[in-house]
């Protein structure tokens, strides 16, 4: 990928979008000898997208703005954001539009249940009069504030998550700081209770993969090899050899599928109405404006649509492994590792994790998990419906070198099939687990899917 253009595709690929909705910050690089690649604020300087409209906000009086074309909806800056808030000022915003909707962005915590929803893309910015308690005025701004919340005049409310992707850069040229590099929306919850903490009965989850070429194999998501969009220079961490000196906004990650949910609450489990796999590639592209013919962007190729079940999610997509349904004495950190995100530490012998109501189809035969140790010795066993259930593999951990120095491991599976709540049992040292998935001895399980090609979707209606 060239570096001197950012023409990254969106996670859906070249051409689509699929948001939930936002208010952006316009910023621009300081260019100043003090901040040579930094971002600087432009005043008040925003844009929301909601609902299908898109428009640059006016500003009427104090935190008060409209919309350009005003359709009378109230727009309101506010500053009192949960403690913890990563806008240093801790903003985010309100707009109700004339029937009494309300739309929240970047709210962070979802108030009944206090949830984090990650609803706010920050990034460093410099600023001698904003940043007056940094000792090198340099400060947390958000640049991008999601739809987090709507609240119906009834009380009705639907809650949206996010999942971000930090990135690092040399602010000022010599500070280390942390900022989001991109992000996307996880899951949408509904049928909530404002100022009640009840149990969601309908969600729609989005799952990511890997912006690679194959991610069901360990060498078809070789960094950065195999990430043809992906700028592999751009990438730092929190330690180590970094020579950027400016944030930059490109993603890992891409979507991969789309599930919808309902609520089983006899069982108290998740069960899928229906499965939208995206069918994604990397061709070879006409010219650009330049003449370039080199650049392999992420293209949607179809949409497949298979039913659901009783089961709560597929054994053969990513599963994250922070995304579990129970635990033992185990912690979550914000992963070093490629597509960034999250993954769990501080296991010891004999704790686990549960995911409830996995698919197997008619047959998994090897399971892949990306893993990190300093130690030698670490044990992962696949149990099916307890700690003590059926064994159906198991895998050795090696010393990667550093609890962030990453590798993935795999091993074969055996009497893996149906649905089952899968069991995660640690055993020895301790290592850090990032995501697993599996790999099917046969087709994919349900009844036979329904596939739209990418044309299916063109204006014309063939």
């Amino acid at each position: 990928m060239n570096t001197s253009k950012n023409n990254q595709p969106g996670w859906a690929g070249i051409g689509w979008s699929l948001q939930s909705g936002a208010i952006v910050r316009h910023l621009k690089t300081c260019r100043s000898t003090e901040a040579p690649g930094d971002l600087c604020l432009t005043g008040d300087n925003y844009s929301l997208t909601l609902n299908g409209v898109s428009s640059r906000l006016v500003k009427v009086s104090g935190n008060t703005y409209r919309l350009q074309n005003d359709p009378y909806w109230k727009i309101e800056l506010k500053t009192d954001g949960p403690s913890g808030h990563p806008d240093t000022q801790r903003e985010y915003w309100w707009v109700t539009t004339p029937d009494g909707t309300k739309y929240r962005f970047g709210g962070e915590i979802e108030p009944e249940s206090q949830w984090p929803q990650n609803s706010v893309y920050y990034t460093p910015i410099y600023d001698l009069n904003l940043c007056t308690s940094d000792t090198y005025r340099v400060c947390q701004k958000a640049w991008q504030w999601n739809l987090d919340r709507i609240e119906d005049p009834n009380g009705n409310v639907v809650s949206f998550y996010y999942e971000r992707e930090i990135n690092y850069y040399n602010a000022r040229t010599f500070l280390r700081r942390p900022y989001v590099r991109a992000g996307s929306p996880w899951r949408i919850e509904y049928t909530k209770r404002s100022d009640q903490m009840v149990q969601a009965h309908a969600r729609v989850l989005f799952h990511t993969e890997l912006r690679c070429t194959d991610p069901t194999t360990a060498s078809g998501c070789a960094w950065p090899a195999a990430f043809l969009d992906t700028p592999g220079d751009l990438a730092c961490e929190a330690t180590g050899s970094c020579t950027q000196i400016a944030p930059t906004f490109w993603s890992q990650r891409r979507l991969d599928s789309v599930q919808t949910q309902t609520y089983d609450q006899t069982g108290a489990t998740w069960k899928t109405a229906a499965i939208y796999d995206l069918a994604q590639g990397f061709p070879n592209p006409p010219a650009d404006a330049q003449g370039d013919t080199s650049e392999k962007k992420l293209w949607l190729d179809s949409l497949t649509q298979r039913p659901g079940g009783s089961f709560s999610r597929t054994a053969f997509q990513q599963i994250e492994a922070e995304y579990y349904d129970a635990q033992a004495t185990i912690g979550t950190q914000e992963a070093q590792d490629v597509g960034r995100g999250q993954n769990v530490g501080w296991i010891d012998p004999g704790d686990y994790l549960l995911y409830k109501q996995v698919d197997f189809g008619s047959g998994a035969n090897e399971v892949l998990a990306r893993v990190a140790s300093p130690n030698t010795g670490g044990v992962i066993e696949f149990r099916l419906d307890s700690t003590a259930g059926t064994q159906i593999g198991q895998a050795a951990v090696p010393n990667t070198g550093g609890w962030q120095n990453w590798t993935t491991i795999t091993t074969t599976l055996t009497g893996a099939a149906g649905i089952h709540d899968l069991y995660l049992v640690f055993r020895n040292t301790g290592f850090n687990l990032n995501w697993f998935r599996c790999k099917p001895g046969s087709a994919l399980p349900g009844l036979p899917p329904t596939r739209y090609g990418a044309g299916y979707f063109d204006n014309d209606g063939r």
